[in-house]
């Protein structure tokens, strides 16, 4: 007989899914994937990991104020 319990039958286990590869880091040093869900930045077009890697790839370096 099938069973019509709800918590027994359950829902599709999401984490079994493989997730969704959008891009990759536009800042070529870095390249790691960016897939669908996560937050991540973009700017003009372009996917980037962090908010690093945007400064990087726009050639931003940190320095200290006289």
């Amino acid at each position: 007989m099938y069973p019509f319990d709800r918590f027994e039958i359950g829902l599709p286990d999401r984490q079994a899914d493989y997730p969704t590869q959008v891009a990759d880091c536009a800042y070529v040093r870095c390249a790691n994937p960016i897939y669908a869900g996560e937050p991540n930045w973009h700017y003009y077009g372009e996917w980037f990991c962090s908010s690093l890697c945007i400064a990087k790839y726009l050639g931003a370096d940190k320095r200290c104020a006289n």
